[in-house]
């Protein structure tokens, strides 16, 4: 915090959140395991045509596929593939 004097006035600049003793916004969480296997997936299946249309369809495909591909890593949840189907289809 602190003082800024102009034309004899007396401001404060500070961080309002700081000021009020807000604490910091933490928006990650640890990476994803999953991420680039399904990336990996994902591309691979849409370069294919293999790829299907609906989201649910694919994420149930891409599940199954993570299975046949990696024995070893814990598979991911229904949920969890059509989020990164999703995120795939949008660009991001």
């Amino acid at each position: 915090m602190g003082l800024l004097i102009e034309a004899g006035q007396l401001t404060v600049v500070a961080e309002l959140a700081t000021a009020a003793g807000v604490p910091d916004v933490r928006t990650g969480g640890r990476p994803s395991d999953y991420k680039n296997p399904l990336n990996e997936l994902i591309a691979m299946r849409e370069r294919d045509g293999q790829a299907l249309q609906g989201r649910n369809e694919e994420a149930k495909a891409l599940l199954t596929e993570f299975k046949t591909q990696f024995p070893k890593i814990k598979s991911p949840s229904v949920q969890t593939v059509r989020r990164y189907v999703s995120a795939a289809r949008r660009g991001s």
